[in-house]
């Protein structure tokens, strides 16, 4: 069993979480702007001009998108640990908080290891303060 000292870690209900108010044109939209701040330039414009190239040929920008996340978001190498070997391939994974004004917002982070209940949070977006959104609360 992996055991590290001072590691992130958030649930996974959170990395399941979708907002049911926002519709999936606005999920995907904000997914989309979300992976541009993970993407070097080359790959934040290789994204955006596939991405224009699709809306103007027709196509459907939804199936758009995977496909373009796969081509064009090549992983960083992700940290290595003392004493650690290789690691399988960067995921990279959604999670929503709601913003200063109480509205949902995304960041992409890169996940490590899990136990089935709490997953590592291994890029360095700042989650600090941040209120994750785990599940919403029906009336």
């Amino acid at each position: 069993m992996e055991q590290r000292e001072n590691a992130l870690l958030v649930s996974n209900a959170a990395l399941r979480y979708q907002p049911s108010t926002l519709s999936a044109e606005q999920i995907d939209e904000m997914v989309f702007i979300a992976g541009l701040a993970v993407m070097d330039d080359d790959q934040r414009r290789t994204a955006i001009e596939t991405r224009e190239q699709a809306q103007n040929s027709g196509q459907n920008k939804n199936t758009g998108l995977a496909r373009l996340f796969a081509a064009s978001q090549t992983p960083r190498p992700p940290p290595q640990h003392a004493g650690e070997g290789n690691r399988a391939a960067m995921v990279m994974r959604n999670i929503w908080y709601l913003n200063t004004e109480g509205k949902p917002e995304l960041i992409r982070v890169q996940t490590g290891s899990t136990n089935g209940s709490l997953t590592e949070i291994l890029s360095t977006e700042d989650l600090e303060g941040k209120q994750v959104i785990l599940r919403e609360k029906l009336f």
